[in-house]
This record gives C-alpha cells, structure tokens and sequence, in this order.
C-alpha cells in the first residue's frame, strides 16, 4: 500500500539483577540466584517482550584467615603434678563472608597437658565449611625437684664427751621422692652416726631427679664441750704479817 511504513526498533535486553543490558560488575550473594533477562522490541508502536531464566549459584570457597598464628608454648610444670593445667589464648580469625563470632572454633587441647610435646590441633570452620587448620606445639617441661622429707628444721644438739672432745650425732632417716621422672641421686655431705667435732658442723642432703632437678636441705649439728670442773679447798685462818694488815 502506498504511503505505508512499518517501524521495527533493535531489541534490548535486560536483567532482573542491575536492570541493565550487561552483567558485568553486578554483584551477587552467597547461594542460588534466579537471573532472568527480557529482550524487548517494538514493531510498529508494539512492545514485544520475551523472557528467559537461568540460576547462577555463587559458592563461598574461602577459608578462614588465622592472623597472627599462634605461636609454640614451653611451659613448666604445675607445682605438685606431671602436668599443665592451661588454657589456650583464644585464636585470632577473620572470614571473607561468616562474621567471626560465627565462626566454629574447635581444638583437641588436654587437660592437663603431659610432661613433654604435645601438638595441639585447631580447626576453624565458616558457615559455608570451608576450614582452616593449624598446629600449635605445646612443651612442658619438669622442672621441679625431689621432694625431701624428715629434713630437721632445728639444730642436732649433742654434747662432746671424751678427750678427743667430740660426739656421736644421730637424726631420722631423710628419704626423697619425685612423682614425675623418679629419684636420680640422693646424697648427703655426712651421715647419721658420724663423729662431728666440738662447735657447728652444716650437713646438706642433695637430691636430684631424672631430669636432673635438684633439691637440697641443710641442717646443722652442735657438738656442745663439756664445761671444765674445779674442786675448790675447805674454808681456812691465816694470821696477819708482821706489822701488816694483810696476809
């Protein structure tokens, strides 16, 4: 028909994300995410439309970040036992995606913690499982000594008898006892029963265990002389010197 035109427009396409012919830079969450695009065109002043859907799902495959990593740990013994009772400083943890207070946070920590190395396993999780592991070693070390018993806490007071002036010295008998690594030596600078001369003589006991922890205790042992004697003459009268008051 003369003088008859029809106008047929380009389509144009668009997505349910950005609205926009493009994806690019669009940003989408964690998960299954239905993206629909419409292509539009108009054909003589008619819009017609068509649609098509596809889901895109976007995996959190990031660890968690431990910063700074901690560190490994000596420690001495708790006083009376083969171990360390001992709490972990708590990890440091970020995630790209879980919030930290999220986060699971686990370790095979005992307690106590033995004499010895122990290689403690942390393990942190995000919400999507992805996880981080990561060793930390924890040493204790026995670093304490025998335990000495019976040990006098006051002087051996003996008194000195003879021409030699000096005496027999006795005392319980000292054990020691070490409930870790056991009793290595135990050794003493002189023994019950022994000759000490007159004054102040220090004995010292030495017990060292198996990992070479010693313990001493010290005591002295007082040989006292016996005092000297005087036997003193009976009572007696004198007469003056000549010509003197005195005798």
């Amino acid at each position: 028909m003369p003088g008859l035109f029809l106008f047929i427009l380009l389509p144009t396409f668009s997505n349910s994300i950005n609205r926009q012919s493009t994806l690019d830079g669009a940003q989408l969450p964690i998960g299954d995410n239905v993206i629909t695009w419409t292509a539009t065109q108009n054909v003589g002043g008619i819009d017609y439309q068509s649609q098509c859907s596809f889901t895109v799902t976007v995996k959190d495959d990031i660890s968690p970040v431990i910063s700074p990593e901690p560190q490994d740990l000596t420690l001495s013994i708790t006083p009376g036992t083969c171990g360390r009772y001992y709490t972990l400083p708590a990890l440091s943890v970020t995630d790209n995606c879980t919030a930290t207070v999220s986060l699971t946070i686990t370790n095979n920590a005992p307690d106590p913690f033995l004499i010895g190395t122990t290689i403690v396993r942390w393990e942190v999780t995000d919400q999507s499982n992805n996880s981080t592991v990561y060793f930390q070693d924890v040493t204790v070390v026995d670093d304490e000594g025998p335990v000495i018993s019976n040990c006098p806490s006051s002087n051996v007071v003996v008194a000195a008898s003879g021409s030699a002036c000096d005496a027999v010295a006795t005392w319980p008998p000292l054990t020691a006892t070490d409930a870790c690594s056991g009793v290595g030596t135990f050794t003493s600078t002189h023994s019950s029963g022994q000759t000490f001369p007159v004054g102040i003589t220090p004995v010292t006991y030495y017990a060292t265990d198996n990992d070479m922890n010693t313990t001493s205790c010290t005591f002295n042992v007082q040989v006292n002389d016996t005092p000297p004697t005087i036997t003193c003459v009976g009572n007696q009268t004198r007469e003056t010197n000549p010509g003197t008051c005195r005798r």
